[in-house]
């Protein structure tokens, strides 16, 4: 993954959400949840997720009982503002 912008994962002090183009093309959004050691470098992340995918993740997540429908909506609503 080529990293264009890195985001701290909320409520955590160590996890964080890379986004930027894929390894394989250079020019698909992706983004990846990733972690620090203890010596604060990036360890390896999990694997790189299409940005086009995560509208299924969501609905997905909602249908089998893993995401709070209530509490994706209000995530969705604190970043439109």
């Amino acid at each position: 993954m080529f990293y264009a912008h890195e985001v701290p994962v909320s409520g955590t002090t160590h996890c964080y959400l890379g986004f930027g183009t894929a390894s394989w093309d250079g020019s698909t959004p992706v983004v990846k949840l990733g972690w620090r050691d203890k010596n604060g470098n990036r360890s390896r992340p999990g694997g790189e997720i299409w940005m086009e995918a995560l509208e299924q993740m969501i609905t997905d997540g909602i249908k089998l009982g893993y995401l709070d429908p209530k509490r994706a909506l209000q995530a969705v609503a604190r970043g439109m503002t």
